[in-house]
């Protein structure tokens, strides 16, 4: 992260006064500069990507995996006989005794509340990673601020 503040501190000095640059020749040397900080945060990030894809892949694994339980786990609640019974009718027909109804609504309703639940956590990650970004930027702003 220091690099990359560092290359963005040339680039900006080199823009803001490029007739200067121009006039000493200095262009190749400002850019071999520029570079060396640039390809320092690209090897960082090179290796924070990997990190970071591991987390998001763990994150969209637990997701999934916690769906499909929801779906396994209601329809064999539902085929063990756990359903909704019902006294009277259902869709018109009379029944003598009650009768067991799987209410497959309710699965598809909790696998749902379950799945938009499990993404909460799939949000964590980028939250994670932007929150570690903004440490050591505000550990360089308290140390430019301070007398």
């Amino acid at each position: 992260m220091d690099s990359l503040s560092k290359a963005g501190g040339i680039s900006q000095e080199t823009l803001s006064t490029i007739r200067t640059v121009h006039a000493f020749g200095a262009e190749k040397k400002l850019q071999a500069v520029f570079d060396h900080f640039i390809d320092q945060t690209r090897t960082f990030d090179i290796k924070f990507s990997g990190v970071l894809g591991a987390g998001m892949a763990f994150f969209s694994f637990i997701v999934y995996c916690s769906y499909s339980l929801s779906f396994y786990f209601g329809t064999t609640l539902l085929l063990q006989g756990h359903g909704t019974y019902l006294n009277s009718s259902f869709f018109g027909h009379r029944f003598s005794e009650p009768q067991l109804v799987g209410d497959a609504g309710t699965v598809v309703t909790v696998g749902l509340s379950i799945l938009i639940g499990s993404f909460s956590c799939l949000i964590v990650g980028p939250n994670i990673e932007g929150t570690s970004q903004g440490g050591p930027c505000q550990h360089r702003l308290d140390a430019s601020a301070q007398p």
